[in-house]
């Protein structure tokens, strides 16, 4: 998760990683990504230690011509695989959430689909979280009224807490015209 606040020294301000949502000046600007579990270099890794360990039972299945041990070799292998792949295709989830002195907007755009776009005003929105004792925040979303959007779904707890905190302090600077109070 990168974000930033113009007015704040302490934060950087991430312009290039984020796209122009409302053609206003950001007093807040979030960039929500997932965590990968490994790089591309330890995914390789991973497999490659599979396919070793496992080839003496491929080897061993051939010479001795039981063909159907062959399966049980490469299967580890393959589930490793397509564990990995799942994995990278559900990291391509991004959300982008922009605080103005107009609004709040919001981009969601899944691995796969419809890009959805919301758009909340920033003196009526509220940050609220569902908080458990054992885990902390399991779910953040922005209200206003009746309508209510879910975000950093794929944040940790300590992610979204810190992710609440930002947004509560960007929409205080927002109700007062930007000037930071907080």
């Amino acid at each position: 998760m990168q974000y930033g606040n113009q007015n704040s020294p302490t934060q950087s301000y991430c312009s290039s990683a984020l796209p122009d949502l409302s053609g206003q000046t950001p007093i807040f600007s979030a960039l929500v990504t997932p965590n990968l579990s490994s790089s591309r270099q330890g995914r390789r890794i991973a497999l490659l230690l599979t396919l070793l360990l496992s080839a003496p039972i491929a080897v061993h299945a051939v010479v001795t011509g039981v063909w159907f041990l062959l399966s049980f070799a490469v299967l580890p292998s393959l589930a490793l695989w397509s564990a990995f792949a799942i994995n990278v295709y559900r990291a391509s989830y991004r959300e982008w959430i922009e605080v103005t002195l107009v609004g709040v907007t919001i981009a969601q755009i899944p691995a796969r689909g419809r890009a959805s776009y919301h758009h909340l005003p920033s003196f009526f929105a509220r940050v609220e979280e569902k908080w458990e004792d054992a885990e902390g925040v399991t779910a953040l979303w922005l209200r206003h009224g009746r309508r209510h959007v879910v975000i950093g779904k794929v944040l940790s707890p300590q992610e979204r807490q810190s992710l609440a905190v930002a947004l509560r302090s960007a929409l205080y600077q927002a109700r007062n015209g930007g000037a930071s109070g907080f």
